[in-house]
């Protein structure tokens, strides 16, 4: 029973980690938006959205524009991001396919040893999976 109790609080320790998760959206120098974890460099225009609930808040505008380094450290940065947006979208893409295709599912715990997930469990892990589906693979909107 202790186990179980453990199991379920090391759960829920991770789904408000994944749950308070925020990631920055904004436009690079050539006008394709950028989604990544850290803000942009300072004086770029960005907005913050939350990863559990999907919304977006607009941060505060720039105080002036962005000095050449920083749009240059930005562009610099592009390719890379790009590459690892490609990277979550393609693992998002593959926990969905694998779990609605089978029925059961297991995790690793934080000890490394495994358990079944019930129904309702992974129902919950595909809806979070479809989600980074959602935010990771949306193409970039072009001006």
């Amino acid at each position: 029973m202790r186990a179980l109790i453990l199991l379920v609080g090391l759960f829920l320790a991770a789904t408000t980690a994944l749950a308070a998760e925020y990631y920055f959206k904004w436009r690079d120098a050539n006008g394709v938006w950028q989604y990544t974890q850290q803000p942009p460099a300072e004086g770029i225009q960005s907005e913050r959205i939350n990863v559990s609930t999907g919304r977006s808040e607009p941060l505060p505008p720039p105080e002036a524009a962005a000095d050449a380094s920083g749009v240059a450290a930005a562009a610099a940065n592009n390719a890379e991001i790009e590459k690892r947006r490609r990277e979550a979208c393609q693992a998002a893409r593959a926990n969905v396919a694998t779990m609605e295709a089978n029925p059961t599912v297991t995790m690793l715990n934080a000890d490394g040893t495994q358990r079944t997930l019930s129904p309702e469990e992974t129902q919950r892990q595909l809806e979070l999976a479809r989600a980074q589906v959602t935010l990771y693979c949306a193409p970039a909107p072009q001006r």
